[in-house]
């Protein structure tokens, strides 16, 4: 038992020392793709310490993985690097255009854009799947009412005030005066 365990920090000692200790790492922001993991010299490490007796709990610790990340390695029978599978089709895409169209018209109500597409269009979707697509147009629509929007009058049919505090001093006491 004393052996395998001194395996094993053996083995944490030469992964974080030497070339085959590969941090896991995340998407950078703004780059979009993914590095790798699991390397393939970390792959052949792994496989390696398997061969040599070593258990899958410990090469977890050793190279900081998760048991299950070493367990799916030790099973391959050749490296592959991880690649997401592909964005498949939405259930919307095809209804995508009608759907930004008609949101204005029914006030971005889901339930009656859920129930229109069902009876009209033949969508298969669930209700979830329409609110979710609404909710950045409603919000979309939202922020758009919110700005400030220019217009021109003639003069004298509009005037503007712009109410503010002004403080008057008058000796020791300071009282405070409205203006526009």
């Amino acid at each position: 038992m004393d052996e395998k365990v001194g395996a094993e920090l053996g083995a944490l000692a030469a992964l974080q020392g030497g070339e085959s200790a590969a941090a896991a790492t995340v998407p950078a922001p703004g780059v979009g793709a993914e590095e790798l993991v699991v390397h393939q010299e970390r792959w052949e490490e792994m496989r390696r310490l398997k061969a040599a007796g070593m258990t899958v709990s410990g090469i977890a610790r050793a190279t900081g993985l998760d048991r299950k990340t070493v367990r799916r390695c030790v099973r391959q029978v050749r490296w592959q690097a991880y690649r997401r599978a592909g964005k498949r089709e939405a259930l919307l895409d095809a209804h995508r255009g009608w759907l930004v169209e008609r949101a204005v018209q029914v006030g971005y109500s889901a339930r009656i854009l859920y129930q229109e597409l069902c009876a009209q269009r033949g969508f298969e979707g669930g209700y979830g799947t329409v609110r979710d697509a609404v909710r950045p147009l409603r919000i979309e629509a939202a922020a758009a009412s919110l700005t400030q929007c220019r217009f021109e009058t003639e003069p004298g049919e509009q005037a503007q005030a712009d109410w503010g505090e002004v403080r008057v001093h008058f000796g020791t006491s300071r009282p405070r005066c409205t203006s526009s």
